[in-house]
């Protein structure tokens, strides 16, 4: 069984997945509007910013779309993510399913895993479901026959390594790091974007 995506808001859930964005996201697009409505107050310039807010929102959804995959096999289950990353793990490997809550940056800012144990508690896959609608994620589940259980505590992903290790990317670990390095390339590129497009408008 083959899974395309139904990333935010190309999903059914669309409506529900908006209104629990972080905090973050909503600021962040609230910054990039002033800053090029600040940059060049005429029509263009506020046109611009929403452009590029629609550009920078759509392209992680566009990617996803276009290339996230979940593969339910009779031997292998297969996560290809949006960059076209490919995990796999055996599926007679797997013994549960365990629904995590990754705290990313507080409470507001969270992701939700699907852990794919092996008998030993090991995650074997981790597939995050903000790619996946409500239904595809029961599909998904329902294709494994495995149990399902829900961790209802939120876990850092450091945590969740230390309870299910293999759960959480390295990444994922140091995402303070991370994050900090790709916001900075991202504004450093937006903002030059930005003024590049408004300044050869005058």
């Amino acid at each position: 069984m083959v899974i395309r995506p139904s990333p935010r808001l190309f999903a059914p859930d669309w409506r529900a997945r908006s209104r629990a964005a972080p905090l973050a996201a909503w600021t962040a697009v609230v910054v990039l509007l002033l800053v090029g409505g600040l940059r060049d107050p005429r029509l263009v310039g506020w046109l611009v910013s929403v452009g590029i807010v629609v550009l920078v929102l759509a392209a992680p959804n566009v990617a996803a779309r276009v290339n996230a995959r979940l593969v339910v096999g009779e031997d292998v289950v297969t996560y290809r993510g949006p960059l076209r990353g490919v995990h796999t793990c055996s599926r007679r490997a797997v013994a549960k399913v365990v629904r995590v809550h990754f705290a990313v940056l507080g409470p507001r800012m969270t992701s939700t895993r699907m852990l794919l144990l092996d008998a030993t508690g090991r995650a074997v896959l981790s597939v995050p479901e903000e790619w996946w609608s409500v239904r595809d994620g029961e599909r998904f589940l329902s294709a494994l026959g495995v149990p399902v259980t829900v961790t209802f505590t939120q876990l850092t992903p450091a945590e969740a390594n230390r309870r299910y290790p293999g759960a959480a990317s390295f990444a994922l670990v140091h995402r303070v790091a991370v994050g900090t390095v790709a916001v900075c390339i991202l504004a450093v590129v937006g903002l030059g974007v930005l003024g590049a497009v408004v300044g050869s408008g005058h």
